[in-house]
This record gives structure tokens, sequence and C-alpha cells, in this order.
């Protein structure tokens, strides 16, 4: 599929499939896994079963393609429209295994980086680490459940963040707080087709409670005028001390509470006209733009210009990604919060 000067390739299994009427991927700070839909017709959904590896590439121009996700099949779906048949195909992230896997096992001593590793280890998912050192935790256990939702609450404990990673594998970072040097910016009326700011009330409560071995912390959202509205968490982590509950709660407050600005745009990363300037600026010292990054992602800190919303160069951070493929558009949904909803207020 392409349109222009970008096209995206698609494989399953390492061979090349490249019969699909639609493709939507999401990557969210806020959630483990990458997440796929790929609508195909009924001759092709044959070349594809549960399990299989899907692979996506992006590419602009004559630069080398960019991996944009690698993901494992969960379901497969008939579609009836209007006479016609048609499969959507579901996926995610390796780290869909430890998501779905319920056991027991309880580590000692141990980084929050080599806790992240020994779990991942378990399903042979790899990790990067971009945090630098970690905290040691004294005691991380659990029981009959996935361990997944501890080791995000471990993480935000200590400032960090956890995700899939474009080849499958898990990211273990800290909250972006630098500008991208490649030049990353979303500006009103150049490389924008359309604008929202979203306000979302189902998502929000007055007060968040969080109960840990070591007391009770809340955390109050003034901005909600329901009093009823409360969020309660419960958190079996001896490691966890009440400074380290009270923090879970301000995130989740702030995470919760503020406006969601959403930016649409045609692409998936820099075009031709930035990857030239880009070039310009390595002065034919890296021709192929390697060590750079030329896509859209998370996590990422960039200055936002919108002239009719009174918004001159402000920093937001990239909590969410959407890549979609229909027909021959290929666009991309930004979503964008204040770096401050991801940490300790």
């Amino acid at each position: 599929m392409s349109r222009s000067d970008q096209s995206v390739r698609i494989k399953v299994n390492d061979e090349l499939y490249a019969d699909f009427t639609r493709l939507y991927i999401r990557i969210s700070l806020d959630e483990i896994c990458h997440y796929l839909e790929l609508d195909v017709s009924e001759a092709d959904r044959r070349k594809i079963g549960r399990h299989d590896k899907i692979e996506v590439e992006y590419l602009v121009g004559n630069q080398p393609s960019r991996r944009v996700t690698i993901v494992e099949v969960d379901t497969i779906s008939r579609l009836l429209n209007a006479g016609s048949k048609s499969y959507r195909v579901t996926a995610r992230s390796r780290a869909r295994n430890i998501l779905d896997s319920s056991y027991s096992e309880q580590l000692k001593d141990l980084t929050l980086y080599q806790i992240v590793q020994q779990i991942a280890g378990r399903f042979d998912i790899p990790v990067a680490n971009y945090a630098g050192n970690t905290e040691k935790i004294a005691r991380f256990e659990w029981e009959a459940e996935s361990p997944w939702q501890k080791l995000l609450t471990a993480a935000s404990a200590q400032n960090c963040i956890l995700h899939s990673s474009e080849n499958g594998g898990l990211c273990l970072n800290k909250v972006s707080g630098n500008a991208r040097s490649e030049g990353f910016q979303l500006v009103q009326n150049r490389n924008i087709e359309e604008i929202s700011i979203e306000e979302n009330g189902n998502e929000q409560f007055r007060r968040y409670e969080v109960f840990g071995n070591s007391g009770k912390a809340e955390a109050i959202d003034n901005t909600c005028k329901i009093e009823s509205r409360i969020m309660s968490i419960n958190i079996s982590d001896d490691s966890m001390s009440l400074a380290d509950l009270r923090r879970w709660a301000n995130v989740q407050r702030n995470r919760r509470r503020n406006q969601r600005l959403r930016i649409r745009m045609t692409g998936w990363g820099l075009d031709t006209e930035e990857l030239a300037v880009l070039y310009s600026r390595t002065r034919g010292r890296s021709p192929k733009l390697f060590g750079l990054e030329t896509l859209w992602g998370v996590n990422f800190y960039i200055p936002v210009t919108l002239p009719e919303y009174g918004v001159q160069r402000r920093y937001l951070l990239t909590t969410q990604v959407e890549f979609t493929v229909e027909g021959e558009a290929i666009s991309c949904n930004l979503s964008l919060k204040p770096r401050e909803d991801y940490l300790e207020s």
C-alpha cells in the first residue's frame, strides 16, 4: 500500500503479505502491548493463523525501511458487510504472553531492571534498558496472577515507564524531558491535518485511594465535581513505601484529569522535506540516517505550535501513536499530554 513516496510493508512469518484492505496499529505508554488490526479477504485469511508473527515496516523515499512493530496474532474474526466477506486479524506484542499468563513467584533483592529481565526472560522477550541505574526492590512477589500490573506499579514508583518496543520486546525508560534531536515538531497549517482537544470524564475520579502494606495514600482531583467517584487500588508489595503509594495515586490522578491533545497528519514519520533538512545537518556523514529516528513514536518530548489555540511552541509528551492504512491513505494520529502527567506532582 502506498501514497506518494510513502509505503507500508507487511510480513507474516517473514513472508511478504501484500493483500490487505486496512491496517491499524496502536502504540501507547498506558498499554503493555502494541495492538494491531489487519483486514484481509477470505482468500488471504488462509495465510494467517493464531500466534503467527506479523511484522510491519514503513518506507519513505529512498531511505531504508523502518520497522514499526512485531506482533503475534490473537484472534481472527469473520466479518459480513452487505454480502461481502472479509476477516479481521487482531494481534499484540509478545508481552501479551506475560499479560495473559497466571503463575506465582517471589523475587528478592533485585533492581527494577533485573526484575523486568527475569520475568521477560521466562517468555523469551528481550528487554532494552534506557532508564539507567534502577533502584533495588527488597521483595517482589505475586501469586496465581500475571505480574504485569505489579511491574507497572514498581516502574511508576521509580518514575519509569515500561512498554513494548518495535522489535517485539520490552523497553524500560525514563519519562522523556529532552527534545528530539531529529527535529520532530507539530506546527499548525504545516504538518497537521486535524486538531482535537479531548476531555474524558469516564476516566476521571474525585478521589484516588491506594492501599498497601505500608498504609493508605490519597490524591484528590478538585476538577471532578462528583464526590462519589472514587478509584481504589490495592498494592500488596512490601517494598512500596507510603511515599511510593502517594506517588502512584498522584500519577493516576494526573493522567486522568488533564485534557488530551489529538493530532492527525499524513504519513507515519518525517516527510521528505524534513528528511532532507535532517540529512543536510549530518553534512553527509550519515547518508542513510542510521541511528536517527524518522518515525513518530511514544515518549517524544516535542514542541507544539497551534496559533489558533494560543499554543506557542509548548513542549508536550507523545503518549499514544495510531498508524492507519486504508485504501491509498496513510495517516497517523498522535495523542499528547503534559510531561508532568507521568511524574509525581
